[in-house]
């Protein structure tokens, strides 16, 4: 037993290859605590949303960018009407769905308080 462990101890105080892969196996675990202790201090911050809130989330800006593609036509027909330029009605339409994508993409539609709000007013 003692012959086993005693080449072990002086490759480790010689800094030998069972010394390295001690040291990597250790840098190993340091990294791990470390990225532990940082995962566990995000999600106190509450830097991490829930799995639900991120999900209804989604599902808003969705049913956002849908309503707001929706709306192009009857917003577009009113500027359109008449026209027969091919150049003008294109560039019009693009710029609707521009304000139609920019207005889905208003981070503030899409606060945690904004989808609860949203969520409690559809229960009503």
């Amino acid at each position: 037993m003692l012959g086993e462990s005693l080449p072990a101890l002086i490759a480790f105080m010689t800094r030998g290859e069972l010394g390295e892969e001690i040291d990597r196996a250790r840098l190993r675990k340091l990294n791990a605590d470390a990225a532990r202790a940082e995962h566990e201090l995000a999600v106190t911050r509450g830097e991490y949303a829930p799995i639900d809130v991120f999900e209804r989330a989604q599902s808003n800006m969705c049913a956002v960018i849908q309503a707001n593609m929706r709306s192009i036509p009857q917003r577009a027909v009113i500027q359109l009407i008449g026209e027969t330029n091919e150049a003008l009605w294109k560039k019009r339409m693009l710029a609707e769905i521009d304000i139609a994508l920019t207005q889905a993409g208003n981070p503030e539609n899409y606060t945690k308080e904004s989808i609860t709000n949203e969520q409690y007013e559809s229960e009503d």
